[in-house]
């Protein structure tokens, strides 16, 4: 193909099949405008060339803005073909990243016929997908080294989210003999101040701006990164149990999250490194992964589905969903499913949901002990009428009971020598409890073939 962009343009606008005016771009026979921005040149260029080299009228084209730019319809309103348009992409890596895109869409549609459009060097071109797209079951988990990248994820807080990511990583390392990483995402920093303490956090990371935020604005305001040390940030052998656990380390937060997360996703493409804003996080730590060698890193997201969330659910091969038992906190359950299911396909990364874990849970509430029956029986069946589409996970079978306990064992600045005198003694414990999670947890994981 060798029209330039303007040519296609110029041709479209003379043959009536576009107008431009006062820098707006109108589709004439769809009665869609839009402002004349580098990538809208590049549709309009593509549009241009299947009405006029391809002999696809002009109504069968559908003209988007939400996920896929153009559709190409049949009579019965089916939809035959997708494109993705991209302003450039100079280089390899870039069109692969946007086919990934483009294969993410046309699995949800259903479609096989995908194509990603882009300019290069003021040249149109278009690049064929393969038509051998990854099924949109959510596929077993194949890490490419050993480490198991959990995030911990509900759209509620105050569900016990942070009280069960802190207790996994203190008892994989302590009982387990693991060495773990968590990552804190959550602007909340309830994470970072239960392992390493408020007064700590603030004198030697916050106002120092070795936090995972302050790394995050680095990257907003465009400058490099490189003197942001991840080696000086990271907390090493943290925890309150014996002055710190040998083993457990901590990217900490920062509450400066509040201020910028809204702004992540205007993150321009390709910024050191990442393809996309989500995979900020991911080309941040994978090095710092790879040089420490964990055995598992512990995500905890914020409480919703937004920018900070899907750069845990990029970076991780697996997800855990804290709930208390009743309607509120389990209300999201489906939303979150249905939307790492569509965020697997499209980035087309294995990433699956290990189990609903209930915490907080009140053996005299019969509401409690109803949601928790119901949502067994849902163990397997479909969210959604799609026979292949997301299915309800299981739930663990340890259940995180109230007590007075599970409160103070995540009160900072309470040291302690061992975890049975954090997390209690009695039978059945919240030692026993969490005890039980971790190895059921390390369990789900091995059935994943992780």
């Amino acid at each position: 193909m060798t029209q330039t962009i303007e040519e296609c343009v110029r041709k479209g606008v003379e043959e009536g099949l576009l107008k431009l005016e006062d820098g707006v771009l109108t589709y004439v026979q769809a009665d869609k405008s839009y402002t004349l921005t580098d990538e809208e040149q590049v549709r309009a260029a593509l549009f241009v060339y299947l009405v006029t080299e391809k002999s696809v009228v002009p109504r069968s084209v559908s003209i988007e803005l939400d996920k896929v730019d153009l559709r190409i319809v049949n009579d019965e309103g089916g939809i035959q073909s997708i494109y993705e348009c991209k302003a450039e992409c100079g280089d390899e890596a870039s069109v692969q990243a946007a086919i990934q895109q483009a294969r993410g869409y046309a699995a949800t549609l259903g479609v096989r016929a995908f194509f990603v459009a882009f300019s290069q060097e003021n040249h149109l071109k278009i690049r064929t997908a393969s038509m051998e797209f990854p099924s949109p079951v959510v596929r077993p988990a194949i890490p490419s080294f050993p480490t198991k990248i959990i995030s911990t994820i509900n759209l509620k807080g105050g569900v016990g989210k942070t009280s069960i990511t802190c207790a996994l990583a203190e008892f994989l390392t302590i009982e387990r003999r693991k060495r773990v990483l968590v990552i804190d995402l959550d602007p909340q920093t309830n994470a970072t101040v239960v392992l390493m303490g408020e007064e700590q956090w603030h004198t030697t990371r916050e106002t120092r701006e070795l936090t995972l935020a302050h790394y995050f604005k680095r990257v907003l305001e465009e400058k490099s990164p490189s003197p942001f040390d991840f080696a000086t940030a990271l907390v090493k052998d943290t925890s309150n149990i014996g002055g710190g656990v040998r083993g457990l380390d901590l990217i900490p937060s920062s509450p400066l999250f509040i201020e910028i997360q809204d702004d992540i996703p205007r993150i321009t493409t390709k910024r050191f490194g990442a393809v996309s804003h989500t995979m900020v996080l991911d080309k941040a730590l994978r090095p710092l992964l790879k040089k420490n060698q964990y055995d598992y890193v512990l995500i905890d997201c914020p409480p919703s589905l937004g920018a900070l969330t899907l750069n845990g659910l990029f970076m991780s091969q697996f997800f855990l969903v804290p709930c208390i038992p009743d309607w509120i906190s389990t209300y999201g359950i489906p939303q979150i499913l249905k939307q790492a299911y569509r965020f697997s396909n499209e980035h087309d990364r294995p990433l699956n949901c290990l189990g609903v874990v209930f915490s907080r849970y009140k053996k005299v509430s019969r509401l409690h002990e109803t949601t928790v029956q119901r949502y067994r029986a849902l163990t397997g069946k479909g969210i959604d009428s799609e026979p292949e589409g997301p299915v309800f996970p299981k739930v663990f079978d340890t259940v995180i009971k109230d007590t007075g306990k599970a409160e103070s064992a995540v009160e900072p600045d309470q040291p302690v020598n061992t975890l049975k005198q954090k997390y209690g003694y009695g039978t059945p414990s919240l030692y026993d409890q969490y005890n039980n999670l971790s190895l059921e947890m390390m369990q789900a994981i091995d059935a994943f073939g992780g």
